[in-house]
């Protein structure tokens, strides 16, 4: 929880300072190369927040890592503050939590959609354009299949989950019938 309200604390203020600067997209892609950079290097980041190394180790890493990635002024200089308070540990969290108010500053929702088959493009679209109307924003979807399912959908929008699949109301059903109300 302290790791989470530390995330948004960071994240709030880098969006600040992007906003100012009019380079929001570029953080993005930003945050995103150095994700992909971390990935391959699983340490970096507890390296970069051990106490036990010194200042100036730590500091020369994320410098060799920002000149290497070409992360521009903003985000290296913001990555060096998280080296030198020995939050880089928090990075993961303040990215997602970055992207997160980036996006509902800007209008957009995400949505994870998943159905038992495959959507079409037509039905996919008609999903969007529902969920702009019902939600008032610009949805990012993401489509996936779980054939479990057996039919209908299952909705997650703003940490809600809609279940309206075939499987969900065969349980309803079942527990109805046995008497059970527990899952």
């Amino acid at each position: 929880m302290k790791q989470l309200r530390l995330a948004k604390r960071y994240a709030r203020v880098l969006l600040d300072l992007a906003s100012e600067r009019g380079a929001v997209d570029e953080v993005k892609a930003d945050i995103k190369s150095l994700e992909g950079y971390i990935a391959n290097l699983r340490p970096f980041p507890a390296f970069l927040s051990d106490a036990k190394i010194s200042e100036d180790k730590r500091s020369e890493a994320m410098t060799e890592a920002t000149a290497l990635l070409r992360l521009r002024p903003l985000f290296a200089h913001f990555c060096q503050v998280l080296v030198v308070r020995r939050r880089f540990v928090v990075f993961p969290a303040i990215a997602a939590m970055f992207r997160k108010l980036a996006d509902l500053r800007d209008g957009y929702v995400r949505v994870k959609v998943v159905s038992a088959e495959t959507l079409s493009d037509a039905e996919k679209d008609a999903l969007r354009a529902g969920f702009a109307a019902k939600f008032n924003c610009k949805p990012v979807c993401e489509f996936t299949v779980k054939p479990e399912l057996i039919g209908g959908l299952q909705v997650e929008i703003n940490n809600v989950v809609y279940d309206n699949s075939i499987s969900a109301r065969l349980d309803t059903m079942r527990r109805k019938l046995t008497g059970n109300s527990q899952r």
